[in-house]
């Protein structure tokens, strides 16, 4: 099977030239995939179709009868991935044994995290969300908070955090905003992967809401609708306690609390990454990714589907 590379025109990137627009897609999704040596399901290359809209039957068909995709993608049978590569499948599986375990920590303690005062819904991010992690990966999570708690929740779930380590979990709530903060500013292929990605734990009306204000992700994965499969934790009623607390801290005392912890975590940040590109944070907002983890694979996918190969 030969291998096949992209080309750049006036500044787009555009996949082989003998591939149609459908095909593209398809190429561009399983190139997207192969930067982290993760081949694909159908049902994954379906969900997570690059730009296209057609039904998994459809998907299934053109895989199987175009002889242009047969000569830029590979397959074993079960999985997707460009020539050469099919190394990655046993890659993938290791990892996915790995997964295995993180999973039970992940969903245990986020349920812990689900019951912290001000929380409304805890969901799962990062590479754990597609079970393709290495040792010593983190658990990665999203949690979204009422409206000017962000960092009150944010201090109740840092101590979660540092409870989960000295057992030996690895918890890093990366990304924590506020009810009222839902849309995303940032628009891309890999801001649209990760919501797509992203499995909620507890809290599915906020996770429907917030889907419904991020709907410009169709645009990207027009298949990606809804959480990805068998993701539909059950309703869970707030515990007495959690009910005190959001009492008592639900007024001026909270608003100030908030307000100075806010204060203090941001200059503390400050200090520790003066350079920081794609962390950012404000009353509704703790986005801490500062290792730059979106420019990086932006970069290495547009690298990718513009190079020419012979």
């Amino acid at each position: 099977m030969g291998s096949g590379g992209g080309s750049r025109e006036g500044g787009a990137t555009v996949a082989p030239a003998e591939l149609d627009l459908v095909e593209q897609a398809i190429w561009r999704t399983v190139v997207y995939s192969d930067i982290y040596d993760y081949p694909l399901t159908l049902s994954e290359l379906h969900r997570y179709l690059e730009g296209a809209a057609l039904s998994q039957t459809a998907l299934a068909q053109r895989l199987a009868e175009s002889q242009r995709l047969a000569t830029q993608i590979g397959s074993d049978g079960c999985y997707f991935f460009l020539p050469g590569q099919d190394k990655q499948v046993q890659v993938r599986l290791d990892r996915s044994q790995e997964a295995g375990r993180l999973l039970s920590l992940a969903r245990s303690y986020g349920l812990w995290l689900a019951h912290l005062p001000f929380v409304r819904l805890v969901a799962l991010t990062g590479s754990l969300a597609m079970a393709n992690v290495s040792q010593g990966a983190d658990i990665d999570y999203l949690i979204v908070t009422a409206p000017g708690r962000v960092w009150l929740a944010r201090a109740l779930v840092i101590a979660v955090v540092r409870w989960a380590a000295w057992r030996g979990a690895p918890l890093c709530p990366n990304f924590i905003l506020s009810e009222d903060a839902l849309h995303f500013e940032r628009q891309n292929l890999y801001v649209a992967r990760e919501i797509a990605q992203m499995i909620p734990l507890s809290g599915m009306a906020m996770y429907r809401r917030l889907r419904a204000e991020n709907q410009w992700t169709e645009r990207y994965l027009p298949n990606a609708v809804g959480p990805p499969a068998g993701a539909h934790p059950p309703a869970m009623p707030q515990w007495r306690l959690t009910r005190l607390a959001e009492w008592l801290l639900g007024g001026r005392l909270g608003d100030r609390l908030d307000e100075w912890e806010r204060g203090r975590k941001v200059r503390k940040f400050r200090r520790q990454h003066p350079n920081w590109s794609e962390a950012a944070f404000s009353r509704d907002f703790c986005k801490g990714h500062f290792d730059a983890h979106e420019s990086e694979a932006l970069s290495t996918y547009d690298v990718r589907v513009s190079r020419r190969e012979g």
